[in-house]
């Protein structure tokens, strides 16, 4: 798995999950089907063998909501977001921007996002003008199915286990995770797209090229592998104002 990198850390305090964590009405039913860009998919935000996922998770969503408003279908610089989010994490050691075998936390992209907006891909400035006005958490599969339910991807942090590499082709053409999960080997960040209660799984499109398969059709991960992932110091952020201000900052940078 030498071009599927990782790099998601576990942040070392939990408080903006217990200051800003929400819990959305729960739905009955839910096969949301959220249009997403090809962009979205394709090149500009894999990350290869780096540890950048938070970075390109974190520019998928936001390209997301860009073309979700109706506005310019804008790709953004994932090497900067991730940069920036570890310049303000609770480590030391993962300053040297030039060193991409590190990672950092989703809830510093996130801060980063918010406080200081995004760079556009082959841009010479970072500008507010693609920030976001509030972020908000989740803790739970039924919160993310609800989000879903009402076209809101959710931004995950979670634990990878080697088996995870390695979901199921299914006589249909889908993907489909395995709930038996191997070994640890590290964390990674990536985002739900679609919630399927027939499934009884999260559509995910990961930032590494062709997986699972030639074209990087997607792969759907079980709710219960996500429950487990959440109760494993997971994290579930979401965009709930894409318009700088609109709604307020949702978290201090902590």
């Amino acid at each position: 798995m030498a071009d599927n990198g990782l790099g998601r850390v576990e942040p070392k305090t939990w408080l903006h999950v217990e200051k800003y964590g929400v819990s959305p009405p729960t739905v009955a039913t839910v096969e949301s089907a959220l249009v997403v860009p090809k962009e979205v998919r394709g090149a500009a935000y894999w990350q290869g063998s780096t540890s950048q996922c938070v970075g390109a998770s974190g520019g998928q969503h936001k390209t997301f909501w860009e073309a979700k408003n109706g506005g310019p279908q804008v790709l953004f610089d994932f090497d900067w977001l991730w940069c920036q989010a570890c310049q303000i994490d609770s480590w030391g050691d993962n300053n040297d921007c030039a060193d991409k075998s590190h990672g950092t936390a989703v809830r510093s992209a996130f801060d980063i996002m918010r406080t200081k907006g995004l760079l556009r891909a082959g841009g010479a400035r970072p500008s507010k003008r693609w920030s976001i006005g509030r972020n908000e958490w989740v803790t739970s599969v039924d919160a993310m199915r609800a989000l879903l339910a009402q076209g809101t991807p959710v931004n995950l942090g979670t634990t990878w286990y080697s088996q995870m590499f390695r979901p199921e082709h299914r006589p249909n053409g889908e993907w489909v995770m395995s709930v038996t999960t191997g070994n640890v080997v590290g964390g990674h960040s990536y985002i739900a797209w679609q919630a399927s209660d027939q499934r009884q799984a999260f559509l995910i499109y990961n930032t590494w090229e062709n997986w699972p398969a030639a074209g990087n059709p997607g792969c759907w991960i079980p709710y219960e592998l996500v429950s487990r992932l959440l109760r494993e110091n997971g994290e579930a952020g979401y965009i709930v104002a894409d318009e700088p201000g609109k709604l307020g900052i949702s978290s201090d940078v902590l």
